[in-house]
């Protein structure tokens, strides 16, 4: 016992008695107390990040909601082709906090799952990454003689307009992606616009190493954002007061998912009525928005009537659009039914069009997938050499694609048809915003004010999506692989056989009701017999207004014009069209044309060959003309 206590106790220097700990204890008692000392010092950490304004938090406010006052919703897998922005700087604040603020509800599995969506998602701006991107922004400030360049008037006209609005549009994409890059922060609820830019400037220890100091720092952005905004606003000011804001615009897209959209009035309707439904029963459930113009373009009971449809939403464009000194109507209210729908990728489809398989097929095409951007092309009708006026309103360099179209090769000139359109918006949303300009107020010429205006120098509003990208630099499009034909009944005899013969592998595309579907084909076909009419026949001649789009296999993947034989007509005088076979375009150029035009939008195409449709094609066409008729859309 001595013994024990003489190893605890010992005198100290002052005579007084002091006791001794073993090292064993000593070492405890300091771990202990840097236990306590890390965790206060994370603790005051956190409480002040999370409860105090400081310049990493910044200033935020949540991005213009878009369009519509409903907030969006949904997200993007990050595996997918656009799932992701440029990557910002992720501040990761640690993986014991983020699994604390789940683990009430629960398990450490689930917790760890959602970390890893947080933080593959969870995109902020940290100091860093704002003092870096400030410097983009001071780096692009140009000069006196260069802004006052880009803010001076728009007064040409015609070639030399739109060669205008392609240059500012590539100066202003450059702006842009910087100005974004700056103030767009993107979070799992959503994006948000720093306002505390100035604020941080002053604050920012890594922003004070710059070499120009902080009071022409704070003059270079002052200046770039004067240029930003009022070239914006210069370009496009009727999208105000309904949205000031663009760039929150665009951010309110990202996780906006996906939809289809329509623009129709009154005499459209009754397409809708049946298209609609035909989708449905495709398998199509994505949203449907229908842009109309006014009361008086889409009355009351016939927006009751579309609404009745589950899924479909009908929006007025005019309070969205000031169009002021121009009016908005017709084939170019398309781009604007696009760009304010709330979606963010979009399949545009006219009214009167109609798919053979479910168009949400569409999002996978490989030619989507890859650039974001869809577009059709239209029949090769009236050769027409349009390189020279490629040359004026492109700028340098061309682009390949440019050279590679049908303008270029004088192949024809008419390039796309705009019966359908994917387009991820959010992606092409500058873009886009240069198309809608090209269709609302240069969009039309005024001879005797000497104006010429977009629709004299291309066919409608068709052009203006492909050729609209070309001059804002934009060439991640692609056009589709398919061909495009026409689908009706041939033309007098012309050598085809009395008998309709199909080769007869197709599968059933739908799941209709027996009941609702009236045959209209009902020969009974052999599947061992071509599916090209075998005949003495040189040539087939086939007049109808319904343009085929064909998939990358050669089957029929949509087509537009209606079902009526006319679609002009009075509509209780309307007689529906025969859909027996079809034709394909022919892809070598030959003298003369293969399509000759008609009145009432019909086309006549003369081709060497006459395909039937597989039995899955019958069904949807069967499916399409009983619900028309259920839907009472046509006279007879």
């Amino acid at each position: 016992m001595e013994k024990e206590a003489r190893r605890a106790w010992s005198p100290s220097k002052d005579g007084f008695v002091k006791p001794t700990r073993s090292r064993k204890f000593d070492d405890f008692v300091k771990a202990i107390c840097a236990i306590l000392l890390v965790t206060l010092c994370y603790v005051v950490f956190f409480h002040h990040h999370h409860h105090q304004p400081s310049a990493a938090a910044g200033m935020l406010r949540p991005a213009a909601p878009g369009p519509s006052d409903v907030p969006f919703s949904g997200t993007v897998t990050s595996g997918s082709a656009f799932s992701r922005s440029r990557q910002q700087a992720v501040m990761d604040i640690g993986l014991e906090e983020k699994i604390e603020k789940h683990k009430v509800t629960e398990t450490p599995k689930a917790a760890l799952k959602k970390l890893e969506h947080s933080k593959d998602n969870h995109e902020i701006t940290s100091p860093l990454s704002i003092a870096k991107s400030l410097r983009t922004v001071i780096d692009l400030v140009p000069d006196e003689l260069r802004i006052n360049d880009l803010l001076r008037p728009i007064t040409q006209s015609g070639e030399g307009r739109m060669r205008d609005l392609g240059l500012r549009t590539r100066a202003l994409k450059k702006l842009w992606d910087a100005w974004e890059s700056l103030h767009v922060t993107d979070g799992p609820n959503g994006a948000s616009i720093r306002i505390d830019i100035l604020q941080t400037v002053t604050s920012d220890p890594e922003i004070a190493k710059f070499d120009e100091g902080i009071p022409q720092i704070m003059r270079s952005y002052e200046t770039f954002r004067h240029l930003f905004q009022t070239l914006t606003n210069l370009m496009y000011p009727y999208f105000s007061p309904f949205t000031p804001d663009l760039v929150g615009m665009r951010a309110s897209y990202k996780h906006a998912g996906r939809g289809l959209v329509f623009t129709a009035g009154d005499n459209q309707a009754p397409f809708l009525m049946t298209s609609i439904p035909t989708f449905r029963k495709l398998g199509c459930d994505l949203p449907i928005e229908i842009m109309y113009l006014g009361e008086h373009d889409l009355s009351s009971d016939v927006r009751e009537a579309l609404e009745s449809i589950p899924g479909v939403t009908t929006r007025d464009l005019t309070p969205m659009v000031a169009d002021e000194g121009w009016k908005l109507a017709g084939w170019a209210a398309k781009p604007f039914a696009i760009l304010m729908s709330t979606f963010r990728e979009v399949i545009f489809v006219d009214a009167d069009s109609f798919f053979f398989v479910n168009p949400t097929s569409l999002f996978d095409d490989p030619a989507y997938v890859e650039t974001g951007a869809l577009f059709f092309r239209d029949r090769r009708i009236f050769p027409e050499d349009r390189r020279p006026f490629l040359k004026r309103v492109l700028p340098k360099p061309i682009s390949k694609k440019a050279r590679e179209s049908r303008f270029w090769s004088a192949e024809s000139g008419h390039m796309q048809e705009a019966g359908a359109i994917v387009i991820d918006k959010y992606i092409h949303f500058v873009s886009l915003l240069l198309v809608t300009r090209m269709n609302g107020p240069d969009r039309d010429g005024n001879k005797d004010k000497e104006i010429v205006g977009t629709y004299d120098l291309v066919y409608g509003d068709k052009e203006t999506f492909w050729l609209g990208f070309e001059l804002a630099g934009d060439t991640s499009y692609n056009f589709h692989g398919g061909d495009c034909g026409m689908m009706g009944q041939v033309k007098g005899n012309s050598g085809v056989p009395s008998t309709t013969k199909e080769y007869n592998t197709g599968t059933s595309r739908f799941s209709p009701d027996d009941d609702s579907v009236e045959s209209l084909h009902e020969e009974i076909t052999d599947p061992t017999e071509s599916t090209h009419h075998d005949t003495a026949a040189t040539n087939f001649t086939m007049c109808a207004p319904q343009l085929l789009h064909l998939d990358l296999e050669g089957r029929p993947l949509w087509f537009n014009g209606w079902l009526a034989k006319n679609k002009f007509s009075d509509r209780k005088k309307q007689e529906y069209a025969t859909f027996a076979n079809y034709m394909i375009e022919p892809t070598d150029l030959r003298e003369p044309g293969v399509w000759d035009m008609g009145e009432s939008n019909t086309c006549c195409l003369t081709a060497d060959a006459v395909l039937d449709f597989n039995e899955g094609e019958r069904e949807v066409i069967d499916m399409i003309m009983s619900t028309a008729r259920e839907k009472k859309a046509l006279g007879k």
